[in-house]
């Protein structure tokens, strides 16, 4: 396992799922789970760092 080396990733013009396919797959999983974080970055950490705390608080 740790001497085995990955193959190179594949070019973007062999892509097996074209955009189209993946952003109505990102669709269906939002639907199905609910629209998920799109905060990235600080901002995001200190959000989930305070869900977290008013969650835990409240038990």
């Amino acid at each position: 396992m740790a001497g085995e080396q990955r193959p190179p990733p594949r070019p973007a013009e062999e892509a097996l799922i074209s955009e189209e396919a993946l952003h109505k797959a990102e669709e269906y999983v939002e639907v199905e789970e609910g629209a998920h974080n799109k905060l990235a970055g600080a901002l995001g950490v200190f959000a989930s760092v305070v869900a977290v705390d008013v969650s835990s608080s409240r038990a």
